[in-house]
């Protein structure tokens, strides 16, 4: 099978430190493609052992790792502000090669994408405002439909699914339509019915969240989620297991949250609140939709712990798992 392909996000970040660390675990088996600069990962492990002299022997075996358990597809464009703990403008060059290279690789070779996080400004760099990788990889991918950011992780399990990512919360209800939640559906029942056969909990019915607060009150003070109601009627009716909606200040409480495989939330706070409480250190982020499985760790570039050895690798050791398994 294709190795996954990994980028490490932002060189100035905690993602080429976790990705160097994770690949150097001594059980760590899982053949990948690692795209990124060797100046890059020199970089890191010196700030790594000079953290701590025992990060010596992590960057010895990482280092000898290379070619038998990682590919290296080196990234011509250098950093050029090779700097921890800051967003650097000067850098866009490096994160959009490392990108272009990458979706070259996974489209040839049909892998799974893995992506270390970068700061939302890098996008912005590159002619893509109010973006993040989501809408970044459906663009450079020219799909038809519309991609859908899928959280999963954490004990007890808690999967969610934020319809709208990265936009101001005043304009989530104008994007709020019958064709998203229905697209969204069918996008996660397809995925949940490839996890239930490794995991039965995603064989559990799927649940939407209200949009105000006590659903509106049936009608009393804000009639959207009556709306919403015919809408999950209609999902039923088409077979699909599905139930809401749901008021969001109760639905993910830790027994009510575990009743279901996936919550599909309206606006990303909604959901990424609840996911990082939940599994801040162990999350998943999810792109279905795509031609390929994308993953990335659930969490941002944490610019104040980078190249220090501070960070958790929980959940970009979760995300190459997952892109290893080859769902898609």
């Amino acid at each position: 099978m294709p190795l996954p392909c990994i980028t490490v996000g932002d060189p100035c970040g905690i993602g080429p430190e976790c990705v160097l660390r994770i690949l150097a675990e001594p059980d760590f088996t899982t053949r990948v493609t690692l795209v990124c600069s060797r100046d890059v990962l020199t970089a890191v492990g010196n700030a790594l052992c000079e953290a701590d002299s025992r990060f010596g022997q992590v960057v010895q075996r990482f280092q000898a790792r290379e070619s038998h358990l990682y590919e290296l597809v080196e990234v011509p464009q250098r950093p050029e502000h090779l700097v921890p703990g800051a967003y650097h403008e000067a850098n866009a060059g490096f994160v959009q090669s490392s990108l272009k290279i990458a979706l070259d690789l996974v489209q040839d070779r049909a892998c799974n994408l893995v992506t270390g996080p970068l700061d939302k400004r890098y996008f912005a760099a590159m002619g893509f405002p109010r973006s993040g990788h989501t809408e970044f990889l459906a663009s450079k991918l020219a799909i038809a439909g519309e991609p859908v950011m899928l959280f999963q992780g954490g004990h007890p399990l808690l999967s969610a699914v934020v319809l709208t990512r990265h936009i101001p919360l005043d304009e989530v209800k104008s994007r709020v339509t019958p064709r998203l939640l229905e697209n969204g559906v069918k996008l996660v029942a397809r995925y949940n019915r490839r996890l239930a056969a490794m995991d039965s909990r995603y064989a559990k019915p799927m649940a939407v969240a209200g949009i105000d607060p006590h659903c509106g009150e049936w009608g009393e003070f804000s009639d959207s989620d009556l709306a919403v109601r015919q809408w999950v009627q209609a999902l039923q009716r088409q077979g699909f297991s599905i139930e809401g909606p749901l008021a969001a200040d109760t639905l993910f409480t830790p027994s009510r949250a575990a009743a279901y495989s996936t919550i599909f939330c309206w606006y990303h706070d909604q959901g990424m609140v609840p996911v990082k409480a939940y599994a801040f250190d162990a999350a998943v982020n999810v792109t279905l939709g795509l031609p390929i499985l994308r993953t990335s760790p659930a969490h941002g570039v944490a610019y104040d712990l980078a190249w220090k050895g501070l960070a958790s690798t929980g959940s970009m050791a979760n995300a190459i798992a997952l892109a290893a398994s080859h769902l898609e």
